[in-house]
């Protein structure tokens, strides 16, 4: 697994869209919210980093920036220091280093995240967790895409152990990582490693927690993949981001849902 570029920033909470938005108009494999005002972005290691740092410290909500290379073998050793078990409705989420001691009528999901990112910490994956109860009745083919290290797909199929489920991502890594937490969790699903154009398959559910600019541009192939009926449950969108994002969703799609977490939003639509 290749080493990471990593910048940690500390800035005024209150303007922290426009943080993230600088991260993300760079080549950003992800963010880590580590506090109210201080967040941690990963790049490859590889990239020109200078215009990251400089276009972070013109913004003059920003008060630090601190970057740093990570080493594989150092990923793991602060996820053990900082991840602890953790409920999100109606999950329990643990990782493999702390005993299986989990509250009554909650379903556990063993997590190992290595280098992929998913964890279930973030906004965007909680949304979509919190919704997964709400849209996996009555379903038979599910995708997530843009899977990670696995736990929704994992969580799908803890919740209707006979929906078929396929984990979809391009990070080869990834989809290593995916398919170690698929076995520590004895769950039974596809994983594939790639573009959604690459698979084949149509799918009455569709799990799509990425960033807006990519939601927007596999919309052609999420219609492709959907058949009248089917549900569609978006997250990654920071709730400023929604108007426009809708524009583009709201004319194929009949928008069933909105929820909010922080600065985020989650979607859910039908495919009429």
């Amino acid at each position: 697994m290749d080493e990471w570029f990593l910048v940690d920033v500390q800035y005024d909470h209150s303007r922290s869209e426009i943080i993230w938005a600088c991260l993300y108009s760079h080549p950003c494999l992800g963010v880590e919210e580590i506090a109210p005002g201080a967040c941690r972005a990963y790049f490859p290691v590889d990239i020109p980093r200078e215009p990251i740092l400089t276009d972070l410290r013109r913004c003059d909500c920003v008060f630090q920036v601190m970057d740093s290379t990570l080493r594989p073998e150092d990923w793991h050793s602060r996820w053990m220091e900082s991840y602890r078990s953790f409920r999100v409705d109606p999950f329990w989420i643990r990782p493999t280093w702390e005993p299986s001691a989990f509250p009554p009528n909650l379903t556990e999901v063993v997590m190992d995240p290595k280098g992929a990112f998913g964890t279930g910490t973030h906004e965007t994956t909680q949304l979509c967790l919190k919704n997964l109860p709400r849209v996996v009745e009555g379903r038979r083919a599910a995708l997530d895409l843009g899977c990670g290290s696995g736990i929704l797909a994992i969580a799908l199929c803890k919740l209707a152990p006979r929906l078929k489920v396929l984990a979809l991502d391009n990070d080869f890594e990834a989809c290593l990582v995916c398919c170690e937490n698929r076995e520590l969790n004895r769950t039974c699903f596809g994983v594939a490693c790639g573009e959604l154009s690459a698979t084949r398959g149509v799918f009455d559910l569709i799990i799509a927690n990425l960033q807006m600019d990519l939601l927007l541009r596999v919309l052609p192939e999420l219609l492709d993949r959907t058949d009248s009926g089917a549900l569609l449950v978006v997250s990654g969108l920071l709730e400023e981001q929604v108007e426009e994002f809708r524009r583009a969703y709201d004319g194929p799609l009949r928008l069933q849902d909105w929820k909010r977490q922080g600065e985020w939003a989650a979607l859910t639509y039908l495919r009429p």
